[in-house]
């Protein structure tokens, strides 16, 4: 339901998320992906490593500004369950801030399989 609502006025979602997130969210966003195709764009920043995870994920955010629809990112990894944030507000207004308002016309095509799916990410962005 989340994903659904958060598509945007044309029909277009783009989400980012790391590649460790847990079964039932990797599941509904390829069933996404698998019914919708290129309507649907998925970016995954590698967990690995760890300790750098937080910062690697804001700069992606800020790279990604005005182009995404959800950002789903899990307090613990799915594979170790190691605790990925610490302070879970803190980084929440962090994303907020990087990430700023979704601008549909803005979007440009980004795509990356869920490594937890396929054992590795591929990512190639094209300007539209």
């Amino acid at each position: 339901r989340l994903l659904s609502d958060a598509m945007s006025r044309d029909g277009r979602l783009a989400v980012l998320c790391s590649d460790t997130e847990f079964y039932s969210f990797n599941r509904q966003i390829n069933r996404l992906v698998e019914v919708l195709g290129p309507a649907v764009t998925v970016v995954c920043v590698p967990v690995e490593p760890a300790a750098s995870f937080q910062q690697r994920f804001l700069h992606r955010a800020k790279e990604l500004r005005g182009k995404i629809n959800v950002v789903y990112v899990s307090h613990v990894t799915y594979k170790t369950q190691e605790t990925l944030l610490g302070n879970v507000s803190e980084f929440a207004r962090a994303v907020e801030g990087a990430v700023g308002r979704f601008e549909p016309s803005a979007m440009t095509e980004v795509w990356s399989e869920p490594a937890s799916t396929t054992g590795k990410t591929r990512e190639s962005v094209k300007n539209g």
